[in-house]
């Protein structure tokens, strides 16, 4: 395992917990998105599709905004206190039992929002990684497809220090005989390691728009027609994520944003307009 900064890299105590939770994960298919960027994004519109087709989605997020609920939603809203604080001790009873395990927050989380999940029966589950996707623990869920966004540098550290590294770690979400969508990488390196890993299931996304959340539009409605849905026009409102305008001084313009790397500030940026003064809050960045 590998352990950086409260990140816990690992299957193994995930896997342990899960079997003492009697794997709620195999109550429901799950869609499974890594990224470095946009992967958020493209489960929230994927969300709001399937609950224009009565398809009962759960889906687990991160980081949260404002409250540890936001990470868990079904239909789109955040799970409700209770429901959360009593999966929650589930979780935590579980964890005591001998030997005594200690997941890290995110593991926490997600274990989470797998329980409440399975209570509430969703038809499907769609689940953002954490970090990487080879040891993210989020890589236990029964996944029917899989999706990866984009691919660039980030993590370091831990996820490897060249692009083909990073996709490496991303690909590996890849399960046999499923589904495997990738954004299309201009670096044919990059390419080279989805086609070696996912093969013939491997479909390639080339988006039209140049606007981050309209890719993920766009990405969204290409695995939506996959499954099968239909597209109906829908509305998507996830501060921090969307294109939202807010009124905070009254006659100047204001977004905000959840950017917290190169790619996905210049995307921002890109959207901007005229004279910018950035108000920046910097933490710890691991996202999870």
């Amino acid at each position: 395992d590998s352990i950086n900064s409260g990140i816990k890299l690992g299957l193994d105590n995930c896997s342990e917990m899960l079997q003492r939770l009697n794997n709620p994960q195999k109550n429901f298919p799950s869609i499974h998105v890594a990224g470095t960027n946009g992967k958020g994004s493209l489960c929230a519109h994927l969300s709001a599709i399937a609950s224009k087709n009565e398809v009962l989605i759960g889906f687990f997020s991160s980081p949260h905004l404002i409250t540890v609920e936001e990470r868990i939603r079904i239909d789109g809203r955040p799970v409700s206190e209770e429901i959360f604080e009593k999966c929650l001790l589930s979780v935590y009873k579980a964890s005591l039992m001998k030997p005594i395990l200690q997941p890290t927050f995110f593991e926490i989380t997600f274990l989470t929002s797998l329980l409440v999940f399975s209570e509430a029966e969703v038809d499907l589950a769609i689940i953002e990684t954490g970090l990487g996707g080879r040891l993210d623990c989020t890589r236990l869920v029964e996944a029917e497809v899989c999706a990866i966004t984009t691919i660039s540098k980030e993590h370091s550290e831990i996820l490897g220090d060249t692009l083909v590294k990073i996709a490496t770690e991303k690909a590996a979400i890849y399960r046999q005989n499923k589904p495997f969508f990738s954004l299309y990488h201009p670096d044919r390196d990059v390419r080279e390691v989805f086609i070696k890993t996912a093969g013939s299931d491997l479909i390639w996304f080339s988006p039209k728009s140049k606007n981050a959340w309209e890719i993920s539009k766009e990405f969204a409605i290409i695995i939506a027609d996959h499954l099968g849905w239909v597209i109906k026009n829908y509305e998507l409102n996830w501060p921090g994520r969307s294109e939202d305008k807010i009124t905070w001084i009254p006659g100047i313009g204001c977004r905000v944003s959840a950017a917290h790397n190169i790619e996905s500030i210049e995307n921002e940026l890109n959207l901007l307009e005229d004279k910018v003064v950035i108000v920046s809050g910097i933490g710890p960045g691991l996202g999870q």
